[in-house]
């Protein structure tokens, strides 16, 4: 057990000196510049949990510091990976709305299994800080599979560095999610494959990351023609702007 708990520290860090590295040897730092910094407090944080797993309160003090800041810096991350792809996309109203919807929709169903599935075997601060870490990790599947369904829509095939970058964190919040899945419905049945659930969540995701650096970025054909999102939002308001000027137009050879 010990050898075990020994290599969900272990296996991490070297995965991650390892993305570190060909981040850096890709000289993709400036376009993964929040995911960088995500990834090297990644590393110092499993280190510094490793080397106070001695002892039971520090650990427990270091984890959860740890843990507070590294919501910041997944949240940073993916923000960040989301506007390299939507960055045009943001400027339509629409597209706001629905994405505020699906991140609204998270927190409500988080709420209402607080509510009407409260545990009962927990103390009230344990109660209250694992339910923040499962919305937060809620929050991050509907943003995971909101950036997933809008790749789609729109046909967006390049930018493959910054989809398996949120898919593995993806992968990490769905995996772990899971464990309160299992326990809700098997109780302790299973309780220590869910103890170990996180841990393997997480080297999961790390290993996306690894195999996406690893991997030379496809290059998409050049389309016929060449328009960015940029391009087709300006086209998009001088549309808007012909139309709201036909209809004035119309409106007063109407009277």
């Amino acid at each position: 057990m010990y050898t075990l708990y020994v290599l969900s520290f272990a296996i991490p860090i070297c995965l991650q000196v390892a993305i570190l590295i060909l981040v850096l040897k890709h000289k993709v730092q400036h376009r993964f510049r929040w995911f960088l910094v995500y990834v090297s407090f990644a590393l110092f944080q499993e280190i510094a949990r490793l080397i106070a797993s001695s002892n039971n309160k520090a650990y427990y003090v270091v984890y959860w510091f740890t843990a507070a800041l590294e919501v910041f810096f997944i949240f940073m991350a993916i923000r960040e990976s989301f506007l390299n792809v939507f960055w045009a996309f943001t400027r339509l109203r629409w597209f706001r709305r629905l994405f505020w919807i699906c991140i609204s929709l998270a927190i409500l169903y988080s709420v209402a299994k607080a509510v009407f599935q409260p545990p009962s075997d927990e103390r009230s601060i344990t109660v209250l800080i694992l339910h923040a870490e499962q919305t937060f990790e809620y929050l991050v599947c509907a943003t995971g599979l909101f950036y997933f369904a809008a790749t789609k829509w729109f046909h967006i095939k390049e930018h493959q560095w910054e989809y398996k970058v949120v898919l593995g964190f993806f992968l990490i919040a769905a995996i772990s999610n899971l464990g309160f899945v299992i326990r809700s419905i098997f109780g302790t049945r299973f309780a220590k494959f869910v103890d170990w659930l996180p841990a393997l969540a997480y080297i999961i995701g790390v290993f996306v990351w690894l195999l996406n650096f690893s991997q030379t970025e496809p290059k998409q054909p050049k389309p016929t023609i060449d328009l960015t999102p940029e391009h087709i939002m300006a086209e998009i308001k001088s549309y808007q702007e012909f139309i709201r000027n036909a209809r004035t137009f119309w409106r007063r050879k109407s009277k």
